[in-house]
């Protein structure tokens, strides 16, 4: 499956690609601009900062492809044991994640005050920036998820028994996505970690989503705002111990908040009986809560 998601993947980059080159040989006047979005590598210009990011994205309906054709399954299965989203949880841990960001990043600010002041001139391109972010990071983000935390956690899950191995054997390949340096990628590390770790405790994606898009909206609305590098790839030991301490604390503060909770997953996976888990093709989903661990696990394809 995950040879075919891979394919699917390459396929849903090459075809835009193709059309685009075939456009400029029909219409020559449009060359610049095709030319410009074929060229595009930086994450300061509007047009790389959209194609780059959509580029993310699209790996959300190759991992989706990819489960109805060969595990034919529906894809909410990638999602949840319930097989669909459940808008709560993302919304409660959006919720949380952004009332945690804006204290921390109000600590950042208070540290650190932004020194750049954005010309007036530039406004328009703050503006169209600000834009995609806001219509593409939260794709990209739920991109990012479905095949980190869901397509490989649950294909790795279905190999070995115990979660931390579907929890970390995905995490070195979505580190090293992610261009920093040792403090970069070592925040990058815990936050894949946490995200897993949320994906198992509460039995799907959701929170791991919420946490994902408010925290790369946020990162990305702060550095236009301050006008900071985008295409920064170092990053200060202050700020990835201020960014690893905000996830560990907003992860903990998300599980907390199920703890009200009778057994969540358990009555989540009651409402789905029937449906998506009687389907012995569906992936493990590994969960445990208050302290005791179950197991939900199938043949993977």
């Amino acid at each position: 499956m995950l040879a075919v998601a891979l394919g699917l993947y390459a396929a849903l980059l090459i075809v835009p690609i193709l059309c685009l080159v075939v456009i400029e040989d029909v219409h020559p006047t449009i060359a610049p601009i095709v030319d410009q979005v074929l060229g595009a590598d930086s994450l300061n210009d509007p047009a790389g900062l959209a194609v780059l990011l959509i580029l993310i994205a699209l790996m959300l309906p190759a991992a989706t492809l990819a489960v109805r054709l060969v595990g034919r399954r529906r894809a909410g299965t990638l999602l949840s044991v319930t097989g669909r989203l459940r808008w709560r949880l993302v919304g409660r841990a959006a919720a949380i994640t952004t009332v945690v960001l804006s204290v921390f990043t109000g600590v950042i600010l208070l540290m650190e005050p932004p020194t750049k002041a954005i010309p007036a001139q530039d406004l328009g391109w703050l503006v169209t920036k600000v834009i995609l972010v806001l219509l593409i990071v939260p794709w990209q983000a739920a991109a990012e998820e479905v095949v980190f935390r869901g397509l490989l956690l649950q294909t790795v899950g279905s190999w070995l028994r115990h979660p931390a191995w579907a929890i970390l054997l995905p995490l070195p390949l979505f580190v090293v996505g992610h261009d920093y340096d040792g403090y970069g990628m070592a925040g990058v590390a815990v936050f894949a970690a946490v995200a897993g770790y949320l994906t198992w405790r509460t039995g799907g994606l959701e929170a791991a989503i919420g946490l994902h898009v408010v925290n790369n909206v946020g990162a990305f609305i702060l550095a236009l705002l301050t006008g900071a590098d985008l295409d920064a790839t170092s990053v200060d030991p202050l700020a990835a111990a201020l960014s690893i301490a905000y996830t560990l604390i907003t992860a903990v503060l998300i599980l907390g908040s199920r703890r009200n909770e009778r057994h969540p997953v358990a009555s989540d996976r009651e409402r789905s009986a029937g449906s998506v888990w009687s389907d012995e093709r569906a992936d493990a989903f590994f969960v445990c809560e208050g302290g005791a661990k179950t197991e939900t696990s199938a043949r993977s394809e």
